[in-house]
């Protein structure tokens, strides 16, 4: 796993995030061709709040994360 700038083992396919931003960007009238590590990084840090929000509001029953 790659690290970030926080330290942290990214989460995320780096690769894979910016060919699928990349695509997504092709759509607009204004083409990107460029993704910089800071948009990586924003993406990998909401993915971490979301995944730790998502599990703390769980019950607090059974083994599973549904």
């Amino acid at each position: 796993m790659e690290t970030t700038k926080t330290g942290h083992d990214s989460l995320i396919n780096r690769a894979r995030l910016r060919r699928y931003a990349l695509d997504v960007g092709a759509q607009r009238h204004h083409r990107f061709t460029r993704v910089g590590g800071e948009f990586i990084d924003k993406a990998d840090a909401q993915l971490r709040t979301w995944a730790r929000d998502y599990i703390q509001r769980l019950p607090s029953v059974g083994k599973t994360i549904r």
